[in-house]
């Protein structure tokens, strides 16, 4: 599993990229209705003085077959990876 704070999802098609801040998480998933594999990139809000919670989740799901890349980004580092790489299989 890779660490990181924040994802760009950078697709295959001239869909603008997808960013994601505050990322607690990438999982591989199933969309809604359906179940065709997904990448799952949860967005939780952990600063508490800023009204966070870890309830106040958001799901952020893309369909792995139109991801052209991902770049993860941890403080100033950032790593370009594709799906792939992601999971262990």
């Amino acid at each position: 599993m890779f660490k990181c704070d924040k994802v760009t999802v950078h697709f295959t098609s001239e869909t603008e990229p997808m960013v994601v801040e505050q990322v607690a998480e990438i999982a591989k998933s199933y969309s809604p209705g359906s179940y065709s594999p997904a990448v799952q990139i949860i967005d939780v809000p952990l600063d508490p003085a800023m009204g966070g919670s870890l309830l106040d989740l958001t799901l952020n799901p893309a369909d792995p077959s139109e991801i052209d890349y991902l770049v993860l980004q941890e403080e100033k580092e950032e790593r370009i990876v594709r799906v792939r790489d992601l999971f262990d299989e």
